[in-house]
């Protein structure tokens, strides 16, 4: 989540400088939304797993699935508009579009937010994995340690 928010304050930046602001603007909202995209893909794989795993049932697991497929619609609706906003920045370069994708961009980063809110309200994050300690090292007496 940090990592969009700084991806969309550094477009925002790039925006403000240079004679090439515009294009360095547009390419750096597209790998930002590029990367965010990627990120809430892994994520909702993986809450969609949690949700199969947890499941008592199969009538269960596809009503829980439902429900969750039906609370990221606003996030893919975000996606959709930010990509169709930055698409239309970058084929009229003489209209003001630009700023409207930085606000799509920033729509997208909140619907992910409050998506994985909403997630994690329901099915808590799974906990990392614990690693069993190494064996300790025989003392250099051949005893033990």
């Amino acid at each position: 989540m940090r990592r969009i928010v700084l991806l969309v304050l550094l477009t925002a930046l790039a925006a403000s400088c240079g004679p090439s602001a515009r294009e360095k603007a547009l390419s750096v909202t597209l790998a930002s939304l590029n990367g965010a995209r990627e990120g809430f893909v892994s994520y909702d794989a993986l809450a969609q797993e949690r949700i199969v795993d947890q499941a008592q049932t199969f009538d269960e697991g596809q009503t829980a699935l439902t429900k969750h497929r039906a609370k990221r619609e606003p996030v893919v609706a975000a996606f959709t508009v930010a990509y169709a906003t930055l698409a239309l920045a970058a084929i009229e370069p003489k209209s003001d579009h630009l700023p409207e994708a930085l606000v799509a961009a920033k729509a997208v980063y909140d619907a992910v937010k409050e998506f994985r809110a909403a997630c994690e309200a329901v099915v808590p994050p799974a906990e990392p994995p614990t690693t069993p300690a190494a064996p300790a090292a025989p003392a250099p007496d051949g005893g033990t340690p």
